[in-house]
């Protein structure tokens, strides 16, 4: 059934699933094997409902920001998220890590997104032995932290980019 037959059909709730799979260079260390696609419609009283499914661990890079971050978004209940919350001086944050909290706009499934920076020194090696297949010794002193306004631009940007998905 196609989506034109799904959608003739009115006043119906039935699902329709296109999957593709998209190959990219697996990264051993973010554990990326590829990126599934899936397009997920909805019929809703003869209208078609689009929403994109997206990973939950990926690479971002906000606008006016000249870092990328590993983020990975895990799924959490509302009793994980009040402990968290009322134990939040206990938590050990390392410097190069930064963590909040979204609400999914679809079906409000709360996730704590986990943001790292990612190193330039380490796209560099990665680039480098990929493409070229060669290997520098780069003794960079990275100090990687997290500013405050650093902070704040990721997360308004990131939670703008996740509401346009679905997390998967």
């Amino acid at each position: 059934m196609n989506t034109e037959q799904v959608a003739a059909g009115s006043r119906m709730n039935i699902p329709y699933m296109d999957v593709q799979n998209t190959s990219h260079l697996s990264n051993q260390y973010y554990d990326n094997p590829g990126q599934i696609s899936v397009n997920s419609s909805i019929v809703q009283d003869s209208f078609v409902i689009n929403q994109l499914v997206h990973p939950v661990k990926f690479i971002y890079q906000p606008p006016n920001d000249i870092y990328i971050y590993h983020i990975k978004c895990k799924e959490i209940s509302i009793q994980l998220l009040n402990e968290i919350s009322s134990n939040v001086s206990n938590i050990n944050f390392n410097q190069n890590e930064y963590f909040f909290f979204y609400q999914q706009l679809n079906d409000n499934r709360i996730y704590q997104v986990v943001c790292e920076i990612v190193s330039p020194s380490f796209i560099i090696n990665f680039l480098n032995k990929t493409i070229y297949g060669i290997e520098i010794e780069q003794n960079i002193g990275e100090e990687l932290t997290f500013k405050f306004d650093q902070k704040e631009n990721l997360k308004f940007y990131l939670t703008q980019y996740l509401n346009r998905f679905s997390l998967n």
